[in-house]
């Protein structure tokens, strides 16, 4: 903490050096998950807890900005831990058409629409600041994102992994090309000189028949999700899980509907591979290490379908709210319901442009 207010003030004292323009943002995320899903899954819980995003930085003009700040995770009913801390800097460049994040930033400015088989609801929220760099691309007809996460070092005790995903998306009138690119490389033992690999390649195509339906939003999407995953111990060989997905989005009276059918083989094979071939308990599962979407996707039924209702009013420009109620399905008709509120405020549409004179 001494750290960081140490950098805070020198950021603010040098700012009339550099600048005629600072600029501050804050944001806060307050999110209750509760899922019950019984004899769906094992993984039934409730997670509870708010965000702070506070942020301060320099714009230099021509789109160049230069930000620090902190992600402030207060997880509700966490006794061993009740606040977690990650500091936050990072260099930003926006203009027009293209977006540039290097360093330490928070993921609110990704722009990518990324399903949950690659980003899962806790690691949207409770791993939301990426370390790495956000390539992106837009314009009226679309946009492009490239995403690198390093998620850990080489130390004596930790390994290498990182994450690399993408997100495209170009629609032509009420037509949608796009494609889902994700990859983990996971470092597992020095001793056992062990890494597994995972790609993930998913291409679609939908149509929004919202206009003919006098509708906000009926997105229909069809498209394929094809995977190539390596455990170069346990087993060398590529395993090539792959399956179809169905998407619908309906929206219209601040109500919408969100239906995701995935047909197809278990997604996530080495889930619970335990990382030492030896099979000693001193190893750890790769599980969320080696995955960062849903575990319901390493169904072996064949089959599950994610379907969320929910209520999106309209507040104000600063803040938005949404309440879900989701019910999840597999193909060995097992059912878990899971309850969503997410409140966000975002502070920096209301004073974005703090001036004072140069020095």
């Amino acid at each position: 903490m001494k750290k960081f207010l140490i950098l805070i003030s020198f950021i603010i004292i040098s700012l009339p050096i550099f600048s005629q323009h600072i600029e501050w943002n804050i944001n806060m995320q307050f999110k209750f998950d509760n899922r019950e899903y019984s004899a769906y899954s094992e993984f039934s819980k409730t997670r509870f807890g708010v965000t702070l995003i506070p942020e301060v930085g320099v714009d230099w003009g021509n789109g160049h900005h230069f930000r620090a700040g902190a992600n402030i995770l207060r997880d509700f009913g966490n006794i061993e831990n009740k606040i977690t801390w990650n500091y936050l800097c990072y260099y930003s460049y926006n203009s027009k058409n293209l977006d540039v994040y290097a360093g330490a930033f928070p993921n609110i400015y990704l722009i990518g629409d990324y399903p949950r088989f690659i980003l899962s609801d806790d690691e949207r929220y409770f791993n939301s600041d990426l370390e790495g760099l956000a390539l992106q691309y837009h314009n009226d007809k679309g946009y492009i994102e490239f995403v690198s996460d390093w998620r850990s070092k080489y130390s004596s005790t930790t390994r290498e992994i990182f994450s690399l995903y993408s997100a495209t998306d170009w629609n032509f009138g009420d037509l949608h090309l796009g494609n889902y690119l994700n990859m983990v490389h996971y470092s597992c033992s020095e001793i056992w000189k062990n890494a597994v690999d995972n790609i993930w390649i998913s291409p679609y195509v939908g149509y929004d028949f919202g206009k003919p339906f006098h509708m906000d939003k009926c997105l229909l999407r069809v498209g394929y999700l094809q995977t190539f995953q390596r455990d170069r111990i346990h087993d060398q060989d590529f395993k090539h899980p792959g399956g179809a997905l169905i998407m619908l989005k309906m929206a219209n009276w601040k109500f919408g509907l969100d239906n995701t059918l995935f047909l197809g083989e278990n997604l996530m094979p080495y889930y619970y591979v335990n990382n030492d071939p030896t099979g000693s308990t001193q190893g750890t599962f790769y599980s969320t290490n080696l995955y960062t979407g849903e575990n319901s996707y390493g169904t072996e039924s064949g089959c599950y379908n994610r379907l969320e209702f929910y209520w999106l009013p309209k507040t104000n420009e600063f803040v938005n709210l949404k309440v879900s109620a989701v019910l999840h399905i597999d193909g060995y008709a097992n059912v878990g319901w899971q309850q969503l509120i997410f409140l966000e405020i975002n502070l920096n549409k209301v004073y974005n442009d703090i001036k004072f004179n140069k020095r």
